[in-house]
């Protein structure tokens, strides 16, 4: 990956989150914010059931633990070959 370079992805609320869906936003923001390497974190697109989000990579490698990490927040990616 070039770094300084936008890249995008799309967060789902777990099903078994106990967290409010009024959360879902702050909840993507905090949770991509927080990955190490991870910058320039902004919305978007939001819909009742998953936020997609813009970023620039700064990492020296590829994050390897998205989702354990997102978890944390209720919520997963959504990857590329998933339906929509």
């Amino acid at each position: 990956m070039k770094k300084d370079q936008r890249h995008t992805v799309t967060v789902l609320r777990l099903p078994e989150s106990l967290r409010s869906s009024d959360q879902m936003e702050t909840d993507a923001l905090n949770g991509i914010s927080s990955i190490p390497g991870v910058t320039e974190t902004q919305i978007e697109a939001s819909s009742e059931d998953s936020v997609t989000l813009s970023y620039v990579w700064s990492g020296s490698e590829h994050f390897q633990t998205t989702d354990e990490h997102l978890r944390q927040f209720g919520l997963r990616k959504r990857w590329k070959d998933e339906f929509k």
